[in-house]
Formats: structure tokens, C-alpha cells, sequence
């Protein structure tokens, strides 16, 4: 385009066009208004620039930078500190499932009055030959799923029952309409490390903006990186470490709320 066609004051600057992308918003599940809140914040008459910290994700040097470019809000500040990340992971050590820390978790959630969706997973037997006895529980119905498959007495190792999960997963998915305030889950296990399980519930909980914590194995936690990236914090089992990260959870979103009924 000829430069003498571009208005003098309009010179230098770029031309943004918003594409916003939902797959829940396709199937008609709600009206995504995503891209009119951005076109609004774009068109702020206050400036906010970039941040060093977020210009490599742009491919820009500081000086190349116009101060009238923009970023989404939540960037525009320091990050989050490590507590209040929005997902977490509880890491324990292989076979040694922390049952006691996630009914301590639900326990105190529900003590505070908060909303919970998600599901708590009971081991139906102590015994050894007995071990895949696992049921989940669905923290909004009581409802109760096996986990594994039945392979009869002797039989070596454990098998998912995909298609119990996957109901298990659709319940769930159903209790996040109401809007709870923490997704509790039981294991990133093999079906999650292998791009399956609950992995679409935790994206659309993230959509959604609703806190997630899940237990993972150490044996699993490279493959939990490369699917949560810096997007969560780790925790121990101490319970105490995970009542930190609740309470900064609450701390933000009471925040968060007192400042929207100002």
C-alpha cells in the first residue's frame, strides 16, 4: 500500500486482526466473547507495553517494539508466584498412591465451603493380590467407578478399563458447568502419559478457568512436563505444602472477587 494513502497519525502502526478459536464455543455450549474483550483492550486509550520477559515469544527486540503494543492483561505483570499457579501436581513416589493427602485436601476444601468437582479414588483392598482394586468416586454425585478391569483370581498387573474411565471423565465433565472451585483428580497416569485419560477434562477445566490439582507418579513426571509445561507447580505429599498452595489459591480469588463488586 502507498504510504501517502495511510493517514499521518495512523503511520507505523500495525494492523491487528483477532482470531479466537473455542471448540466448545463452535458446538454452541456458550458465547465466546473472547474476541470482543480483546478488540476492547486493544483499543484502551491508556498504553501498556511489553515486557522483556514476553518478547521472545514474539520474535521482537526491545527497540523494535512500538510502547503503543499490547498484551493480554494477565502477562502485563509479574508472573503468578509459584503458589497460586493455577495447576498443580501432587508428586509422589511410584506405588505409593498419597490416598490420605487428597481425602485431607477434599476434607479441608469442603470445610472452607468450596465447590469441588472432580473425583477421589478408594483402594477397595489392602491385599496384595488385590491391588487393582480401585474405585473412583465422583466428587459432585458420589457416584462410584472400577477402575481396572477384573482379570480374575492370578491374573499378573493391572489393566484400565477405558471405557469406565471415559464415563468416569464425561461425569466430571458435566459437573463443570456449575462452575466449581478446585477440579480435583486422582493420577496423570499411562493413559494421560500416552495422550489419553483425563487429559481433555484438564484442558477444558483450564478453559474454563478452574484450578486443577492431580496426583503424579515420578515415573510419569517427564511426560506430566512436556504436557503442563510452566503452566504448574509441583508439589510433595506434605500436606501442609499443598494447604499453602490452597490457601493462595483462595487469597486470589477472594481478591478477585472483592474487586469485582467494588
Amino acid at each position: 500500500m502507498n504510504n501517502a494513502a495511510i493517514p499521518k497519525e495512523s503511520r507505523g502502526l500495525a494492523r491487528i486482526g483477532i482470531l479466537v478459536i473455542s471448540d466448545r464455543a463452535s458446538r454452541g455450549e456458550y458465547d465466546d466473547k473472547s474476541g470482543t474483550a480483546i478488540n476492547e483492550f486493544l483499543n484502551r486509550s491508556d498504553p501498556v507495553e511489553l515486557i522483556p520477559c514476553c518478547l521472545d515469544l514474539i520474535g521482537a527486540r526491545p527497540t523494535e517494539v512500538n510502547p503503543m503494543s499490547v498484551m493480554p492483561s494477565a502477562l502485563a505483570h509479574e508472573p503468578l508466584p509459584r503458589e497460586v499457579l493455577l495447576v498443580a501436581a501432587i508428586v509422589y513416589a511410584n506405588e505409593a498412591y498419597p490416598d490420605a493427602v487428597f481425602s485431607a485436601l477434599i476434607g479441608r476444601c469442603r470445610a472452607l465451603g468450596l465447590s469441588l468437582a472432580g473425583v477421589l479414588q478408594h483402594q477397595v483392598s489392602e491385599a496384595a493380590d488385590r491391588r487393582c482394586d480401585v474405585v473412583l468416586e465422583d466428587l459432585t454425585s458420589g457416584h462410584r467407578t472400577a477402575l481396572f478391569e477384573d482379570r480374575g483370581a492370578g491374573a499378573r498387573g493391572c489393566r484400565l478399563d477405558e471405557a469406565a474411565l471415559a464415563a468416569a471423565s464425561a461425569r466430571v465433565e458435566g459437573s463443570l458447568e456449575k462452575a466449581p472451585r478446585l477440579l480435583v483428580l486422582n493420577k496423570f497416569g499411562k493413559a494421560e502419559c500416552e495422550g489419553g485419560g483425563l487429559l481433555d477434562l484438564i484442558a477444558s477445566a483450564i478453559d474454563r478457568g478452574i484450578p486443577v490439582v492431580i496426583g503424579v507418579p515420578r515415573r510419569n513426571l517427564g511426560s506430566w512436563r512436556e504436557f503442563a509445561g510452566e503452566f504448574a507447580i509441583e508439589l510433595s505429599d506434605d500436606m501442609c505444602e499443598v494447604e499453602h498452595w490452597l490457601e493462595g489459591l483462595r487469597s486470589v480469588s477472594l481478591g478477585a472477587r472483592g474487586s469485582g463488586s467494588s
